[in-house]
């Protein structure tokens, strides 16, 4: 019964924390456009900004910053930009404070998506606190 109670403590501390980051940062994905045609490319950009006016640190578990995905409206995996890469497994940090206050991250999908609506994702993936933002788009 104590162990329990003490798991419940240490997780709603955790969510707690996670909620009180998430407060503190703001983060935004944006594409080049929300129509495109199938085939044409699909320019995102990532933002994660620093609201407190404080520095701040985040943490990686390895050299990956950020990640870009791409589902279909069945909530399946189309595209996801860190698939088969490799990435150094190395902790490492980036701070945000007044001389940077952003991290902005781009990328461009190049491939070919049928006709339909899809969710893209960015996520900042600093530990224990990633950051995530959706915008949907359409394709014709």
């Amino acid at each position: 019964m104590v162990k329990t109670a003490i798991v419940l403590v240490l997780s709603l501390s955790f969510l707690l924390l996670s909620a009180i980051a998430y407060a503190q940062m703001g983060i935004g994905l944006t594409t080049d456009k929300a129509v495109y045609r199938s085939g044409e490319p699909i320019v995102m950009q990532l933002k994660l900004v620093n609201l407190t006016g404080q520095p701040r640190r985040l943490s990686f578990n390895t050299s990956q910053r950020y990640d870009f995905s791409i589902t279909d409206s069945s909530e399946k995996g189309v595209w996801r930009w860190s698939r088969n890469r490799v990435f150094l497994m190395v902790m490492g940090q980036e701070r945000l404070d007044e001389k940077r206050k952003e991290l902005v991250y781009s990328q461009t999908f190049t491939g070919k998506l049928a006709p339909g609506r899809y969710s893209i994702t960015g996520r900042v993936v600093s530990q224990p606190n990633p950051f995530e933002a959706s915008v949907i788009i359409v394709v014709r």
